[in-house]
């Protein structure tokens, strides 16, 4: 009983405070390798843990926070502890390009949505301009643009709306007054349908012109054909068939009655009376002689 005399060791708080444990007492190097050779799973768990608390001491465990730049210019951030699992992606590549962010496109606002306004109104077609020979100044003209274009003659006992023009140079009558232009004008539903024109001794080229001019522009000759008191012609004229005037044609005989006392004779070179009247024949033949 060698140990008998020594007292055992105590621990701190007991007996010999300053008196260090016997060797038996304390954990020795031989014990830790018992301990592992005989838990050697919880060994190596045990020296993992102690591994990894020592890299994560350092920081070496983890990367660093990534910063990532958004389309709107911001930055995102995200920790390491978000992204357990980013060490084991692939590696994504990071393009360098900037990023500029979509233009939005206008918005159209409600005025330009709306219909096109013209300026001005659509206008109807201007009706065509009155043809000049809508008013007639000599044979199928109306009395009032008749009278418009003629001096009535008032002397005397004239008829009313019989006897115009009055002209000295066409000689007096025995009342001394001057003989008229035109005399014995007649209507028919209000438009000129017949009168006598007298002419100062003219060749027939002068009558022709002064006859053309009584007619509407468009008038041409059908027929002509010359007897020894007269000289008869049958015009046509577009314009006078559309204003009714009869079929549109006219019939015109010239003569020189006056110079031959009144008796009827027609000389070309002194024609001095024109006669118009309604014409409805083709044919010379059919007409009355003169």
């Amino acid at each position: 009983m060698g140990d008998q005399g020594v007292s055992p060791w105590q621990p701190p708080g007991g007996g010999n405070r300053h008196r260090p444990p016997p060797r038996s007492a304390r954990p020795s190097r031989d014990r830790a390798a018992v301990w592992i050779r005989r838990n050697p799973r919880k060994a190596v768990i045990a020296g993992a843990v102690g591994v990894f608390l020592s890299l994560a001491a350092i920081g070496a465990v983890l990367p660093a926070p990534m910063t990532t730049q958004t389309a709107s210019g911001s930055t995102m951030t995200a920790s390491p502890s978000a992204l357990p699992a980013i060490s084991a992606l692939p590696p994504v590549p990071v393009s360098t390009t900037p990023i500029s962010a979509p233009v939005p496109a206008p918005i159209q606002t409600s005025a330009a949505l709306a219909m096109p306004v013209p300026t001005t109104p659509p206008s109807a077609p201007a009706p065509p301009p009155a043809s000049p020979a809508e008013h007639l100044p000599g044979f199928g003209a109306t009395q009032a643009d008749w009278n418009a274009h003629h001096t009535m003659d008032t002397h005397g006992n004239t008829p009313v709306n019989c006897c115009y023009n009055p002209d000295r140079t066409l000689g007096l009558g025995d009342d001394g007054l001057p003989f008229d232009t035109y005399y014995a004008v007649n209507y028919i539903d209000d438009w000129v349908s017949f009168y006598d024109m007298r002419l100062p001794f003219v060749p027939i080229s002068v009558a022709n012109t002064r006859v053309l001019a009584e007619l509407p522009s468009d008038a041409r000759v059908l027929w002509t054909r010359t007897h020894d008191t007269c000289r008869q012609s049958e015009f046509i004229s577009p314009t006078l068939a559309r204003l009714h005037v009869g079929s549109g044609q006219v019939f015109v005989s010239v003569s020189s009655d006056e110079s031959n006392g009144g008796e009827a004779f027609y000389d070309p070179k002194r024609v001095d009376t024109a006669t118009f009247m309604l014409g409805s024949s083709s044919d010379p033949n059919d007409e009355p002689g003169c």
